[in-house]
């Protein structure tokens, strides 16, 4: 019995003690770090909100969908510091919240600073088509906000998406 499900259909899979994430074809929307041309580099604000307050190292960004937040609607920043994070596996109500209320926040995007930074990554490129392998060389973020434009670089369907971020620059 197929229930109207069709080949190449998508499913989503949600569970009476789960957080529903995007599973759309067994993934994430996240933006396509593969694609650098959007990769920018801000200074820092004096007068930032206090949920785009960041830590060294790797943070996250994603919207705040709490009706009673204060932060909410609003791109918040998930300060995740130094460590290795795959945000497809990883993100959970207890790892990506908002800075404010600490309800789980979907991460859509990334950025860094004071730190060095690579990835490794599976991308499902679209409906039927094999996932690709993407990863990069370490790349040095300064003192400012480096976070990827979600207009210029677009956004992707991840399937695995680990970041490594770490304080001072690898030995090769």
């Amino acid at each position: 019995m197929s229930y109207g499900v069709e080949d190449g259909s998508e499913l989503e899979a949600i569970g009476p003690n789960m957080t529903t994430k995007n599973f759309g074809n067994f993934g994430m929307k996240f933006v396509d770090i593969s694609n650098t041309e959007g990769l920018k580099r801000r200074e820092w604000s004096k007068t930032a909100p206090e949920w785009r307050r960041c830590r060294h190292g790797l943070c996250l960004e994603g919207i705040c969908t709490n009706s009673t937040c204060k932060a909410r609607g609003q791109l918040v920043i998930i300060p995740m510091g130094y460590k290795e994070f795959d945000v497809v596996r990883d993100a959970n109500s207890s790892t990506t919240v908002c800075p404010i209320c600490k309800i789980f926040v979907e991460p859509e995007n990334c950025g860094f600073n004071n730190c060095w930074w690579r990835f490794d990554g599976v991308k499902q490129e679209g409906p039927g088509i094999s996932p690709k392998q993407y990863s990069s060389n370490w790349k040095q973020a300064d003192d400012a906000f480096h976070y990827f434009d979600k207009e210029m670089s677009g956004m992707a369907t991840w399937r695995k998406l680990e970041f490594k971020v770490v304080k001072n620059k690898p030995v090769q």
